[in-house]
C-alpha cells in the first residue's frame, strides 16, 4: 500500500524535475521493445492457431500436477532446513553422533498420592523407561529410578532393587540436592520420564509420541498420561502452521476471485481469469510432489504470495483488452494489440520478479531458498498463463465475454434510443 501511494505521489513529483528534452530524445519505441513486441506477436499467432491444443495441454498439465500434489507430504524437519556443511547442521549432527539428543519428549504419569512410593510402581516405571529407550529415535532416557539407583550406589548398594529404592526416596540428601524433585512430585503422585531424541521431522515425532502414549496406557492403565516437551510442542505447532497456511491459500483464492468479479462485472469471466493464476501454483505444487519437496512452513507460503503477485498481469491484460476493444474489432485483433502493448510490460515485470525471488535461492536456510526459487518459477509460469492460456480461453469464448462488452452494449442501446427519439 505504501508503494502504491508513492507511485502516485512521490514518483510523479520526482519525474517533474527531469527536463523535457530527456524524454524527447528517447525514441517512442526502442530496439529492445520492438523486438519484444515482435516476439509477443508471434507468440499470439501460435496461440491463435493452436488455441485448442493449448487448452488441452493445460488441462493435461493440471491433471498431472494434481497427481503430484497428492504425493506431497506435509513435513517439517528443522535439521534439514540447513544445507549440508552448514555449521548449525554440522554441530547438531556431531552432538547426535556422541549419543545425545538436542530435543526431548517429557512423559508425565499421574496417579493417586503415594502411587510412586510403592516398589511395584517403581519397577513398572523402570520397565517403561527401558521400553521407551528401545525406540530408534530415542538417544537416552532419565527417570526417578535412575536418580534413586545412583543414590543407592553412592550409599554402597549398587544392586538396589525397587524395594530398597523406596527406602531412600525421602533421603535428606536427595531432598537437599533437589535432583529427585525434577522427576518425582513431593506427594509421589506424579513421575516424569525424559527421553532425549535425535532430530527428526514433525511427522516422525508425532508417530513416536503416539507409540509412547499407547505404551504408557498399557503399562499404567489407571493413571493419567500427558506427553509434552520441546519435540511435542514444536511438532504440533509446525503441523498447525501448515494447516493454517493451507486455509490462507484458499482464502486468498476466494478474495482474488471476489476482486475479479468486482472489476470485470462478470462471475463467469472472473472464473476464466482465475485459471491462468491458479494453474501456475498447481503446477509448482505438483513439481514439489513429484520431486519429493515436503510441504513445510516455508513452501506453503508460496501459494498465497504468488497468487497475490501474479494476478497483477491478468488485471493489466484484461483491462487493456477492455480499452482496445471497439465496434468492428474481432477478438483476435484486440488480443494481438494487448500482446504488443501491455504484453511488453508484463514480460519486464515478470523477469524482474523472477530474478528478485531467485536471488533468495542463495540462502543456506531451506525454507527461504525453497520459497525464493519456487516463487520465481511460479512467476514465469504465471506469465505464460497470461500470455498463452488466457488468450486461448478468450479466443474460444464468445466475443461478448470480452471485458467491457456489457458496457459497450449499454452505450450502443443508449445511442440507439437517442437517435430514435430525435
Amino acid at each position: 500500500m505504501i508503494a502504491f501511494a508513492l507511485c502516485f505521489s512521490l514518483f510523479p513529483a520526482l519525474v517533474s524535475f527531469i527536463p523535457e528534452d530527456v524524454f524527447l530524445r528517447r525514441p517512442e519505441g526502442g530496439r529492445i521493445r520492438s523486438s519484444m513486441a515482435g516476439a509477443l506477436g508471434r507468440l499470439f499467432d501460435f496461440t491463435l492457431r493452436f488455441r485448442k491444443h493449448v487448452l488441452f495441454a493445460s488441462l493435461a498439465l493440471g491433471a498431472a500436477s494434481a497427481a503430484g500434489i497428492a504425493q506431497i507430504r506435509p513435513e517439517t524437519f528443522v535439521l534439514r532446513f540447513f544445507k549440508a556443511g552448514n555449521p548449525v547442521r554440522a554441530d547438531w549432527e556431531h552432538i547426535e553422533a556422541k549419543g545425545l539428543g538436542l530435543s526431548s519428549i517429557q512423559i508425565i504419569l499421574e496417579g493417586e498420592p503415594g502411587s510412586f512410593g510403592r516398589p511395584g510402581a517403581l519397577a513398572d516405571l523402570s520397565r517403561l523407561e527401558e521400553a521407551v529407550g528401545k525406540f530408534g529415535m530415542v538417544k537416552n532416557t532419565t527417570s526417578a529410578t535412575d536418580i534413586l539407583r545412583h543414590a543407592a550406589a553412592m550409599a554402597g548398594r549398587p544392586r538396589a532393587g525397587p524395594a530398597e529404592m523406596t527406602g531412600i526416596i525421602r533421603s535428606p540428601l536427595l531432598k537437599k540436592s533437589g535432583a529427585l524433585s525434577e522427576f518425582l512430585s513431593p506427594d509421589l503422585s506424579k513421575a516424569r520420564i525424559t527421553a532425549s531424541i535425535r532430530g527428526a521431522s514433525d511427522r516422525d515425532n508425532i508417530a513416536l509420541i503416539g507409540d509412547i502414549e499407547r505404551l504408557c496406557e498399557s503399562d499404567f492403565p489407571g493413571m493419567k498420561i500427558a506427553i509434552t516437551g520441546a519435540a511435542h510442542i514444536f511438532s504440533r505447532l509446525n503441523h498447525a502452521l501448515v494447516r493454517s497456511q493451507e486455509k490462507s491459500a484458499l482464502v486468498a483464492c476466494a478474495a482474488v476471485y471476489a476482486c475479479f468479479v468486482f472489476l470485470l462485472r462478470s462471475p463467469l469471466l472472473a472464473l476464466v481469469a482465475m485459471l491462468p493464476n491458479v494453474l501456475p501454483i498447481v503446477v509448482t505444487l505438483g513439481l514439489m510432489g513429484w520431486s519429493g519437496i515436503p510441504l513445510d512452513v516455508g513452501s506453503m507460503i508460496i501459494a498465497g504470495v504468488a497468487l497475490g503477485i501474479a494476478v497483477d498481469d491478468t488485471i493489466h491484460y484484461l483491462t487493456r483488452a477492455g480499452i482496445e476493444a471497439g465496434p468492428g474489432l474481432s477478438t483476435p485483433s484486440v488480443l494481438r494489440k494487448c500482446h504488443s502493448t501491455i504484453g511488453t510490460a508484463m514480460v519486464s515485470t515478470s523477469v524482474i520478479l523472477f530474478f528478485g525471488f531467485s536471488i533468495i535461492g542463495f540462502s543456506s536456510f531451506r525454507p527461504i531458498y525453497t520459497f525464493g526459487l519456487l516463487t520465481g518459477l511460479t512467476m514465469v509460469l504465471a506469465l505464460a498463463g497470461d500470455l498463452v492460456l488466457l488468450p486461448a480461453l478468450l479466443l474460444v469464448l464468445p466475443p461478448s465475454w470480452l471485458p467491457g462488452a456489457a458496457g459497450r452494449r449499454a452505450d450502443a442501446r443508449e445511442r440507439g434510443t437517442g437517435t430514435e427519439s430525435q
